[in-house]
């Protein structure tokens, strides 16, 4: 079973190092109302074996990567909840990068904005393993990945959360942020991925250059099948107080020294929201949940 909260006063914790200090529910959302966005990328609407991808953000009203995305493609190979699906993957000895996954700049995005300071945002994903497939052999996989800049355009790298195949210490899944370089290990053997399966992953990031420790509100929080598995402010998510979020990755990038073999994944209901959810879990925190959809 995964870690969980056991009780109505929230017992926080950061697994693997770092703070066990209260982390209080926050009663209301903290973004900025102009800068509030949702954005839902999945299978219903498009046509089986178009690109799920267009540099405007939008194909047909829905939307969609607006790039690198080559092999991310419409499929009913499969459904989820009664309807088509979305098919990515890497080919054999490839790095990934243009293949797999997809990028969303919420520049280019009409449904998107920038992200600063004190505001937050939730992803939530469906995702499906198919029999054979394999984990990255030379380490672990990207998954959600939000890219962050200096306001005069320097990047200062991506808030991860990683798919670690291979757990180390059996946490199956690794969040960093880049501009601080400081891992915080989630979860156990039973919030691991399974093939063959469908799973629910959420995280929600509250963004600041301050930890909690340093009398900030930087705060991560991932969920894995409705299940709150990690929880800690003691991670920074920003450099610098004026630093912007300016895109998001989905997967993307497979490994330097490429797939050992051809890989597919299966995902839909790909939502990023800055707007607070409505979904309360059981340790009274807002998120989307394996039953929400689009706030």
């Amino acid at each position: 079973m995964g870690n969980t909260i056991a009780n109505a006063t929230h017992q926080a914790y950061d697994l693997g190092s770092g703070n066990r200090g209260c982390v209080a529910p926050s009663s209301s959302g903290t973004t900025d109302a102009a800068r509030l966005f949702t954005l839902d990328i999945n299978g219903n609407g498009g046509v089986v074996g178009e690109n799920v991808a267009d540099s405007s953000g939008l194909l047909s009203g829905n939307d969609v990567f607006t790039g690198t995305a080559g092999r991310t493609l419409y499929s009913d190979d499969i459904q989820y909840d009664g309807h088509n699906v979305i098919k990515t993957g890497v080919l054999t000895g490839h790095n990934g990068f243009g293949q797999i996954g997809g990028v969303i700049d919420f520049l280019s995005h009409p449904n998107a904005n920038y992200l600063y300071r004190g505001d937050e945002y939730w992803v939530r994903n469906r995702i499906y393993l198919p029999a054979g497939f394999e984990y990255n052999q030379n380490g672990r996989n990207k998954y959600f990945r939000t890219r962050t800049h200096h306001p005069d355009g320097t990047s200062h790298g991506y808030i991860d959360l990683y798919i670690d195949g291979q757990p180390i210490g059996g946490t199956p899944w690794d969040f960093i942020y880049e501009g601080v370089q400081s891992w915080f290990a989630v979860g156990d053997s039973g919030d691991a991925l399974t093939l063959g399966a469908w799973h629910t992953v959420e995280m929600h990031v509250r963004l600041d250059h301050l930890k909690g420790s340093e009398g900030g509100d930087a705060l991560v929080r991932i969920w894995f099948d409705d299940r709150l598995i990690g929880e800690t402010t003691e991670r920074n998510t920003l450099v610098h107080t004026d630093d912007e979020v300016r895109s998001f990755y989905y997967f993307t990038y497979w490994g330097n020294a490429g797939a050992h073999k051809d890989i597919d994944i299966y995902f839909d209901q790909l939502e990023i929201t800055s707007e607070q959810p409505s979904n309360i879990d059981a340790a009274g925190n807002h998120y989307l949940g394996v039953n929400g959809g689009a706030v």
